[in-house]
């Protein structure tokens, strides 16, 4: 599993941000506003957890072409 993350810069604005993860994503314009807003006031959010890293590879090459960077980071392991 891995995670994909948003990172917030200081070029795109929050609107132009919500629209990428409401075209990448296919959330609501509220969700996607709610995930930007987030981003801008944490440094980044978490958009999802994958089990196929090449499924986020893919959504962050999609924000990319948007202008957006994204981080995919591998999910710690937990003992059960």
């Amino acid at each position: 599993m891995v995670r994909l993350s948003l990172i917030s810069d200081d070029v795109n604005a929050s609107e132009a941000v919500a629209y990428a993860l409401h075209r990448v994503f296919g959330w609501s314009e509220g969700i996607a506003a709610s995930y930007a807003r987030r981003a801008h006031a944490d440094g980044s959010v978490e958009l999802g957890s994958y089990p196929e890293r090449g499924e986020a590879e893919e959504l962050a090459a999609r924000l990319l072409a948007f202008g957006m960077l994204a981080r995919i980071t591998p999910e710690e392991a937990t003992d059960a």
